[in-house]
């Protein structure tokens, strides 16, 4: 989502490169040490302290050894640089911005969830999204320091689609911090814990199966206060208030999960709050605001749920 060709440019010519060198180099460092996985050993045999040096998670306790084997098999490719853009995801729930499901009441480590980067549809206008799943955030129902990883689905001016993967440490990074390039339908594997994968930091890892591509992003604790899976209309730079929401149909968040004070629940299983996005009204949805997204029913299993867009703006 880049307001100028120039740095649009700038971000392709920057993945392409370190598609590039990752492809050719077995170690690969980037101010610093940006090793990448050993592309032909089973990385499941390696030791948690052997993946760390790779940038690789902690096994979740609730996955199966062959979902875990299939996860880390397309983990070959390791993206170590974020690239800061021009578009913030932001911490603050509201009607205006948010819509997903929130899982509330504290004591969470760890969050995560597939889904597949959502297709949009041109726009007379530039419309931008974002989705992602997010530790520590709303100030709502505790605080705003938040670690969060997702995609962007956005329609330039030109009615182009232009879709990346990206990371923010919120509010230390003011914006999202680019890392790849992705492309419709590609699925994708984000999770985001603190004091967990590594004792004392908080841990983003966002992995594109499709492109067997992977960033990995170590900081400072975040707050377990809340743990989310959300749809969002992101603030811009140059643009007031609130810009276009672009039609991505819809997103569906599979083996939606969370680790919350000693073991893990499903999105269903949680304490949690549901957001539906919605253009003015007075604090809430109502008779007078237009809604732009929302959250259809939790499954019957309590581990996936879809978002729906509903209109731009």
């Amino acid at each position: 989502m880049r307001s100028a060709l120039a740095f649009s440019l700038i971000l392709t010519l920057f993945c392409a490169v370190f598609v590039s060198t990752a492809h050719a180099a077995a170690s690969v460092a980037t101010g610093s040490s940006c090793v990448q996985p050993p592309a032909s050993q089973d990385l499941t045999t390696l030791s948690d302290a052997q993946r760390q040096a790779f940038g690789l998670p902690r096994k979740p306790q609730y996955m199966s050894d062959a979902d875990w084997k299939n996860i880390l098999n397309h983990a070959r490719h390791r993206f170590c640089v974020g690239v800061p853009t021009n578009v913030a995801a932001t911490s603050q729930e509201s009607f205006n911005n948010w819509a997903g499901n929130i899982a509330i009441g504290g004591g969470y480590q760890e969050v995560s969830a597939h889904f597949n980067v959502p297709c949009v549809s041109s726009s007379p206008r530039s419309a931008y999204s974002a989705h992602w799943i997010g530790l520590g955030g709303d100030p709502n129902d505790g605080d705003g320091n938040l670690v969060q990883d997702g995609v962007e689905a956005d329609v330039d001016s030109n009615g182009n689609a232009k879709y990346y993967a990206w990371y923010q440490d919120y509010p230390h990074d003011k914006h999202e911090q680019f890392i790849y390039n992705v492309h419709c339908g590609d699925t994708i594997y984000a999770q985001a814990d603190s004091n967990f994968t590594y004792s004392g930091k908080a841990y983003m890892w966002l992995l594109d199966v499709t492109l067997n591509a992977f960033s990995a992003q170590e900081t400072s604790l975040a707050n377990g206060s809340t743990a989310e899976w959300i749809s969002e209309r992101p603030t811009v730079d140059g643009i007031s208030g609130y810009p276009t929401l672009a039609d991505f149909n819809y997103v569906t968040f599979n083996d939606a999960a969370a680790y919350v004070n000693g073991g893990y629940q499903n999105v269903g299983q949680t304490n949690h709050n549901y957001a539906i996005m919605c253009n003015g009204g007075l604090w809430t949805c109502g008779p007078f605001s237009t809604q732009l997204a929302h959250p259809g029913p939790i499954s019957s299993s309590g581990t996936s749920f879809t978002n729906y867009w509903d209109a731009g703006s």
